[in-house]
């Protein structure tokens, strides 16, 4: 349907100048020349109430109920001081987001795509005076050469063409807005070429251990690629022709508007606790093979809007069982004696009821102790894991700064384990955020650095004489002839002798007394009866 509508009275939009367009958010629109509102010139949005999602997939004959958003409203009318001779089509209002821009403010594209003579005339959603590059770059795409206007001030027009909405969020897609919409027919399927559309260089809005994910997807040999590095055409010569297209939630999914005749396998993961339905909406109607997948997440972040959130997944399961990932899988490499024995000896002496490991790189010391309650915190475990889920094992794909902001993080330890690792204040943060879950009863073991290791394993050395320098409090103690440390709450009296660190020297070792495992356990029982 088109309304034409002579002596048309044109209404910028206010109110959303430095903030997100909300509903009822601003003011504006086009009107009769009595100052009638013409409804098919304002934005709205349908949003369907109570839809299901079965198996990723919409059902349709779920959410029919809808609940309607005015997102602007009529505007105050004044004196008209600006007048347009001849006729110009109401394209929309231009959005400077890539999703938004594509769906809403393009929704009249199926009327216009055809008519490059007719003078289109626009409104900015936040009174913007011109398109942006991603807004040039679709009009280059769709070959819309027509004069522009955008209206900043009150503006009465002699005729204009009203073109309904060919899309709503949520609620219509037509016929005739899809196939304006195609910039991509049907191309064959490229067997074996996978593609993963990352969030992971973005500002916001993010899952913070993607990056450690699609170390996954490239072992499997998926391409990770960034669209906002791309331009349009390119991300549709990438996308086309992929057998798999996945990612976390995001508008570079509506990408695939571009592309209706598609015919590989789609999977989104939602990004919070809702997945947003349009990606679903837009699937059904143009019969993509997609699927939503819903995985465990925290909350990494607060005080933002809900689009802006940023969240951390647990771990990597659900999403490699889905899309057909396979790990690594290393075999183990074999536990020095003094690690094999001191950690379940340590934890049976001390009747330790909690055990947490950071970064197990070629196994894992919960293995040892299969009667505790065992978590494992890495941003990457190359090795086989099956023995730890066979033990029930709690496995967090984090970095122990994530870890220690969620939820996970929660109960109190009472023996820690700190293996080698390459990053010196990364040691010295996982040792704070322990202290402060911890207690008088709580051990720390720490790998140091062995000597024919060394380069990759020397910051632990370091680490370990950062603690001896600055935490008068905790006391440590090398076992005797290995590189297993001992760390536990004991105040040091007298003055510390300062260590020198030289960490580029071969076979440094952090300056510590070297005692018998046995002296050590009978000083830590000590230590925790005084306390």
């Amino acid at each position: 349907m088109v309304l034409a509508v002579k002596n048309a009275i044109c209404l910028p939009c206010t109110g959303a100048e430095d903030r997100p367009l909300l509903a009822n958010g601003a003011y504006g629109g086009i009107f009769t020349h009595d100052r009638a509102p013409v409804r098919e010139g304002f934005l709205v949005r349908e949003y369907r109430q109570q839809a299901v999602l079965r198996d990723g997939v919409w059902d349709a004959s779920t959410g029919q109920d809808l609940r309607v958003a005015e997102m602007i409203l009529p505007g105050t009318i004044g004196e008209t001081r600006t007048r347009l001779e001849g006729t110009y089509i109401f394209a929309g209002y231009i959005f400077p987001h890539y999703g938004h821009f594509l769906l809403e403010s393009l929704s009249r594209l199926w009327f216009y795509r055809d008519k490059p003579h007719v003078p289109l005339l626009w409104m900015g959603v936040h009174n913007q005076t011109e398109f942006n590059a991603v807004n040039q770059q679709l009009f280059e795409l769709f070959g819309i050469t027509n004069p522009m206007h955008i209206v900043t001030e009150q503006t009465e027009v002699e005729e204009l063409l009203v073109p309904e909405a060919g899309y709503i969020i949520n609620s219509r897609y037509t016929g005739a807005q899809a196939d304006a919409l195609r910039l991509v027919g049907a191309r064959a399927i490229k067997s074996g070429k996978k593609v993963w559309l990352s969030r992971s260089k973005l500002s916001k809005a993010k899952i913070f251990n993607e990056p450690a994910f699609e170390r996954l997807l490239r072992h499997n040999g998926w391409t990770v690629y960034h669209p906002q590095d791309h331009r349009i055409a390119d991300q549709l010569d990438m996308l086309s022709d992929a057998e798999l297209i996945a990612g976390v939630e995001g508008s570079a999914f509506h990408t695939l508007v571009l592309m209706p005749d598609y015919t590989g396998k789609i999977y989104i993961i939602a990004r919070g606790e809702q997945f947003n339905l349009d990606y679903a909406s837009i699937a059904h109607s143009l019969g993509l093979d997609q699927r939503a997948l819903s995985v465990p997440r925290f909350l990494f972040s607060s005080d933002t809007k809900p689009w802006q959130s940023n969240w951390l997944w647990p771990n990597f399961d659900i999403l490699a069982q889905n899309l057909g990932l396979k790990r690594p899988n290393l075999p183990w490499t074999p536990f020095s004696v003094a690690l094999r024995n001191i950690v379940p000896s340590t934890a049976a002496f001390f009747k330790s009821k909690r055990l947490i490991e950071f970064w197990p790189r070629e196994n894992s010391v919960a293995s040892l102790v299969p009667g505790l309650k065992s978590t494992t915190v890495a941003e990457v475990m190359d090795f086989d894991l099956a023995p730890l889920d066979a033990l029930d094992v709690e496995r967090f794909e984090l970095t122990p700064d994530q870890y220690f902001q969620t939820a996970g993080a929660a109960a109190k330890s009472d023996l820690y384990c700190i293996r080698q690792h390459d990053d010196h204040d990364a040691l010295v943060r996982a040792f704070n955020n322990s202290l402060s879950l911890s207690d008088e009863k709580t051990i720390w073991i720490i790998e140091g650095c062995d000597d024919s290791e060394f380069g990759r394993t020397a910051a632990n050395e370091n680490f370990l004489a950062t603690i001896q320098r600055q935490y008068p409090t905790i006391m440590l103690a090398r076992v005797k002839g290995s590189n297993i440390v001992y760390a536990w709450r004991q105040a040091r009296v007298g003055a510390i002798e300062p260590l020198s660190v030289n960490a580029d020297k071969p076979g440094f070792k952090a300056l510590l007394p070297n005692v018998s495992v046995n002296s050590i356990a009978l000083a830590i029982q000590k230590a925790q009866k005084a306390g």
